[in-house]
């Protein structure tokens, strides 16, 4: 059996728009749609301790509607102060060269996955715990703590986040998964 050594310098997660960051009636013009609960808070987090967030959609794949939607998309998340480092395009963040579309990634979240509850308003809580805990290896005390702060509309404690932080800085030191 080959075994595949992903050497990524930190994990990436890919975390689909329409639906799941941006919700109601937002296809075509995502200015119609609002934002979930908790994914600002939870996305800027990822980003700041150094997680790479990729912004994830299916939209048409027509090159002038696909540059069109792509624009529209960084500006709705501009404006709502959210955090990331590119959509649709994970290539520069891959611990290989590879040219195409299919994104790479060690987590992804999308609303329609199994499971993913479109009217839970702690879901994207989930989410950062699910990737802190089994992406990320973040001990589940350290995880609960920064996501309790959140629930409770407070800064997470720095040492906990500082704790995260070093656990991205250390990521994946040439381990071999299956």
């Amino acid at each position: 059996m080959k075994h595949f050594i992903d050497n990524s310098v930190a994990p990436i997660i890919a975390i689909d728009f329409d639906g799941t960051i941006c919700v109601g009636d937002s296809y075509p013009d995502p200015g119609k749609g609002r934002l979930r609960p908790y994914t600002m808070e939870v996305m800027n987090l990822l980003y700041y301790v150094g997680v790479k967030v990729v912004i994830w959609t299916n939209r048409k794949n027509v090159p002038d509607t696909d540059i069109k939607d792509k624009l529209l998309m960084k500006q709705w998340l501009d404006n709502k102060n959210i955090k990331y480092h590119t959509v649709n395009d994970s290539t520069e963040f891959a611990p290989f060269k590879y040219y195409g579309r299919k994104l790479y990634a060690h987590m992804f979240v999308d609303d329609r996955g199994f499971g993913f509850d479109c009217n839970d308003d702690f879901i994207m809580l989930r989410v950062l715990q699910d990737f802190l805990i089994n992406i990320v290896g973040c001990p589940y005390n350290t995880a609960m703590s920064i996501i309790d702060s959140m629930k409770n509309g407070m800064e997470p404690d720095w040492i906990d986040v500082d704790e995260v932080r070093d656990l991205i800085k250390n990521w994946n030191k040439g381990d071999t998964n299956a």
